[in-house]
C-alpha cells in the first residue's frame, strides 16, 4: 500500500496553543497509520485525521514543562520559584537550551501533516463546505505550530521523495517572511473559519472559530512587533534572527486590528457572575461552562485529565508531590490595593517596627480581589483549612533573634507547637520556599490525585484581547482613550479603582497581574527583551511569617495558644539566576542542522 511517507521541515513562527477536547468532534479516535488513497476518500478518516493535528497541538496549559518535572514556566520568570530543591530550575544558570520543539520528534512531523492535509482536502470526498472548513482549521493550527526559532524554512506543500535529498534542503526564511507567512495563514483562516462569538454548538465547542483566529494573530502579531522594536537585529544573521525596527509598526497594526474585530463583537463580555469579585475572578477560571470572555479553550475531562492540582497543592494539602509552583513576594506585592494605591505590603509601622497581628489575615485588608483568587497567602483559607506557615519563632521582643524551622517536625524548646508550619517554611524539602502558593487554577474543593483534574484551560480569553489591543495603542499612541478604558473595564470588573492615565508601564503591570500564572509572563519578557533586567542576579523575595512569643507563655509539654504574627520581607530559599541573552532564541536541533546543512544555527549555539 501506499503509505504517508513524505519527511518534510516546515517551520513557522507564531505563539502557539493548542487544544485537546472532550467534543464529538475532538474525540474521534485518531487514526495514525492509513492507506493514503483511502484516506482522503474516506470522511471519517479525514475527520480523524484533523481531529489527530489538533491533538498533536501543544498549548502552553497545565501539563507544559519548561525543562524538569512540575517547572512551569511561571517559575522561570519573576513570577515565581519551584519549590523543589532538585532539577535544573535551580541551577544558576539557565540551560542552553529550554523546551527544544524544533526537532523531528515535536513539529516536524506535525506541520508535515498539516500540510499535507491543506494540499489534499481539495480533492477529498468531502461536501465543499467541510472542504472549506477544514482547510481553514488547518491554516489555523499550522500557525499555532513552532516559534522562538527566528526565521525557518518555509515551504507550503509537503516535498515527495527524491532520490537526491540535497533538493530537499530548504534554507531558513528570514524571521520578518516567517510572521508575514504566518499572517497569510492566520488571514486565510479568519476568512474561512465559523463566525461563532457566543457558545457554539456540542460538535464545534472547541474547535477554532474566526476569533479564535484573531486571537491568535493578535497575539503573534504583538509579539513580532516586540521583537523588531526591543529586539537586536543582527545584520551578521540576514534577517535569520530580529527584525529591522522600522517594521514594528505594520505588526503593531496587524495585532491591534485584530483585537478591534474581537473586541467589536458584542459576543463577548467579561465574565462577571458573581458580586464577591475574589470569588468571581476565582471562578473564572474553574467555570466549566461555556461563557462570554471564552474565545479559545482546552478542554478536559475525566478522560483527558491533568495534574495541576497535584503537582501545586499546598503542602499539607497534598496526596503526593505538591508545593511545587511558589509566588515571589514581587508579583504578590504588583498587584494595587483596591483604592488604587501602590501595593507593598504594610508590615511595618511608620516607625519601621514591624506589626504585630492577631489576625496575620489582615495583612491583605484592602488588597486587589485578584490577588486573593490567584495566589494563596500565609494563613488564608483553603479547602476548609488554613495555610498554616511559619519560618520560626521569637521569644520576646519582636527585634530577638527567631528560631528557625529546619523540618515541619521538631517543637519549639519543650513545647508542643512545632517550630514551622504545617506548611513551611523551610530550607529543603517540597514546602514554599517563599510563604505563599498557587491558587489560579486550583480545584477548591478537596485533593485531587494525580492526572485527575478535569479543570479547563483558558487559551485566548477577551480580558487579554483588550491588554493587547491597550498596548499596540500605547505603542503606535493611537486611540489611548480606549486603551485606557480597555484596562479600565478589567479594574472594574477587579474591584479596583479606576486610572486617570495610561502608558506603556500601566499596560505592562495590569497585564502582569491580570494574566499571573496563565503562562503568559514568560513570553512577555521575551518578546520585551526584559529577561536580564527581571532575572539576572535579582533574589527574589518571600514574606516570612513569625509566631511572636512570651516567655510566660512557653509551657513545657503544652501548645503554644497565646502569640502573635509579624511578618519579615526575607530573601526567597532560592539562588538568583542568570539568563543569557542568547536565549531569546532556542537552538536548534543539532540532527537538523546535519540533516540540511542549509540551516544556519541561531547566534551563541
Amino acid at each position: 500500500m501506499n503509505k504517508i511517507k513524505i519527511y518534510i521541515i516546515i517551520a513557522l513562527l507564531a505563539l502557539i496553543v493548542p487544544i485537546s477536547s472532550c467534543s464529538d468532534f475532538l474525540d474521534t479516535s485518531p487514526r495514525d497509520i492509513i492507506d493514503e488513497d483511502k484516506l482522503w476518500s474516506d470522511p471519517a478518516s479525514i475527520k480523524a485525521y484533523l481531529t489527530r493535528l489538533y491533538s498533536g497541538m501543544e498549548v502552553e496549559s497545565f501539563e507544559y514543562e519548561m525543562d524538569d518535572e512540575a517547572s512551569y514556566p511561571s517559575t522561570w520568570t519573576d513570577e515565581a520559584v519551584r519549590s523543589y530543591t532538585w532539577g535544573s530550575t535551580n541551577d544558576q544558570f539557565f540551560p542552553n537550551n529550554l523546551t527544544p520543539r524544533w526537532n523531528r520528534n515535536k513539529g516536524y512531523f506535525e506541520i508535515r501533516d498539516v500540510s499535507d492535509m491543506i494540499k489534499k482536502v481539495p480533492n477529498g470526498n468531502l461536501r465543499d463546505e467541510e472542504k472549506y472548513l477544514y482547510l481553514a482549521e488547518a491554516k489555523f493550527i499550522r500557525a499555532f505550530y513552532a516559534r522562538r526559532y527566528g526565521g525557518v524554512p518555509i515551504i507550503k506543500e509537503p516535498q515527495g521523495f527524491n532520490p537526491d535529498p540535497t533538493t530537499l534542503r530548504v534554507p531558513r526564511s528570514t524571521e520578518k517572511d516567517t510572521y508575514l507567512f504566518i499572517l497569510e495563514d492566520l488571514d486565510a483562516a479568519i476568512a474561512g473559519l465559523p463566525d461563532a462569538a457566543k457558545q457554539p454548538n456540542a460538535e464545534n465547542l472547541y474547535r477554532a472559530t474566526k476569533y479564535a483566529a484573531l486571537a491568535l494573530k493578535s497575539q503573534a502579531m504583538l509579539h513580532a512587533a516586540c521583537v523588531a522594536k526591543y529586539g537586536v537585529y543582527d545584520a551578521s544573521m540576514n534577517g535569520l534572527c530580529g527584525i529591522q525596527s522600522t517594521d514594528a509598526d505594520f505588526f503593531f497594526n496587524e495585532s491591534k486590528k485584530a483585537s478591534e474585530e474581537i473586541i467589536k463583537n458584542v459576543g463577548f463580555k467579561l465574565y462577571e457572575k458573581d458580586s464577591d469579585k475574589e470569588t468571581n475572578f476565582q471562578n473564572l477560571f474553574l467555570d466549566k461552562t461555556w461563557h462570554e470572555e471564552l474565545i479559545f479553550v482546552k478542554a478536559y475531562t475525566v478522560d483527558k485529565a491533568h495534574s495541576w492540582d497535584y503537582y501545586n497543592a499546598p503542602h499539607s494539602f497534598r496526596i503526593d508531590y505538591g508545593s511545587a509552583t511558589n509566588p515571589t513576594l514581587e508579583i504578590v506585592e504588583a498587584f494595587d490595593y483596591i483604592d488604587g494605591s501602590e501595593g507593598t505590603l504594610k508590615v511595618n509601622d511608620s516607625n519601621g517596627k514591624p506589626i504585630e497581628f492577631d489576625n496575620p489575615y489582615d495583612l491583605f485588608k484592602g488588597k486587589d480581589p485578584r490577588l486573593l483568587a490567584s495566589i494563596l497567602v500565609p494563613f488564608g483559607p483553603w479547602q476548609g483549612d488554613i495555610i498554616d506557615m511559619r519560618r520560626g519563632i521569637i521569644e520576646g521582643m519582636s527585634t530577638n533573634t527567631p528560631t528557625l524551622a529546619a523540618d515541619l517536625t521538631s517543637m519549639y524548646k519543650n513545647t508542643a507547637t512545632t517550630i514551622g508550619g504545617k506548611d513551611g517554611i523551610i530550607p529543603t524539602w517540597d514546602p514554599t520556599k517563599t510563604g505563599f502558593y498557587i491558587k489560579k487554577y486550583m480545584n477548591p474543593g478537596g485533593k485531587i490525585d494525580y492526572n485527575k483534574s478535569t479543570q479547563n484551560y483558558i487559551v485566548y480569553r477577551l480580558a487579554e484581547i483588550y491588554l493587547n489591543y491597550a498596548e499596540t495603542a500605547v505603542e503606535l499612541n493611537q486611540n489611548t482613550d480606549k486603551a485606557l478604558d480597555y484596562i479600565n473595564k478589567i479594574r472594574d470588573r477587579a474591584g479596583v479603582k479606576r486610572l486617570t492615565n495610561i502608558n506603556l508601564e500601566l499596560v505592562r503591570k495590569e497585564r502582569q497581574t491580570e494574566l499571573a500564572f496563565e503562562n503568559r509572563r514568560w513570553w512577555d519578557l521575551i518578546r520585551w527583551r526584559k529577561m536580564e533586567d527581571n532575572i539576572n542576579n535579582h533574589q527574589f523575595m518571600g514574606l516570612f511569617p513569625y509566631l511572636l512569643v512570651q516567655p510566660s507563655d512557653v509551657v513545657s509539654g503544652q501548645p503554644i495558644i497565646k502569640h502573635k504574627v509579624i511578618f519579615k520581607r526575607e530573601a526567597a530559599l532560592k539562588i538568583p539566576r542568570v539568563f543569557n541573552s542568547k536565549l531569546y532564541y532556542n537552538k536548534i536541533d543539532d540532527q537538523v542542522i546535519s540533516s540540511n546543512p542549509t540551516i544556519i544555527p541561531n547566534p551563541g549555539y
